[in-house]
């Protein structure tokens, strides 16, 4: 089974065909779930998210919230107090140096990308993170093979 990562879906928006409301309810019923850097990239677009959108979402693991949509529409990736209580359900809770590691770099880490790690059997130290951050490249799940 091929999945669409983030990197897919970045693409796919840069290009001439931008995603529509159709095609996020497809990614959302599929296994791979849209991630906050994702929607961002939507809204930059001149996407902006519309109840039926947020209805589609909240099907799914994670519902969005009042402050989640407020982040989304103003284009910027946040964590968010409900992504906090999402990480924190896996095996690595998040604390809040990684948090802030996170927010300051300029590559987010996505749900997708912590989702990954978490199901591994290398945990990601605070020094990763980091150097992972200040880079120019985004993690993705191929490169989690190399650790």
């Amino acid at each position: 089974m091929v999945r669409l990562t983030p990197e897919d879906i970045s693409v796919f928006n840069q290009g001439m065909v931008r995603l529509t409301h159709e095609d996020i309810s497809v990614f959302n019923q599929g296994m791979v779930r849209l991630t906050h850097e994702d929607i961002s990239v939507f809204n930059q677009g001149m996407v902006r998210l519309t109840p039926e959108d947020i209805s589609v979402f909240n099907q799914g693991m994670v519902p969005l919230t009042h402050e989640d949509i407020s982040v989304f529409n103003q284009g910027m990736v946040r964590l968010t107090p409900e992504d906090i209580s999402v990480f924190n359900q896996g095996m690595v809770p998040l604390t809040h140096e990684d948090i802030s590691v996170f927010n300051q770099g300029m590559v987010r880490l996505t749900h997708e990308d912590i989702s990954v790690f978490n199901q591994g059997m290398v945990r990601l130290t605070h020094e990763d993170i980091s150097v992972f951050n200040q880079g120019m490249v985004r993690l993705t799940p191929e490169d989690i093979s190399v650790f």
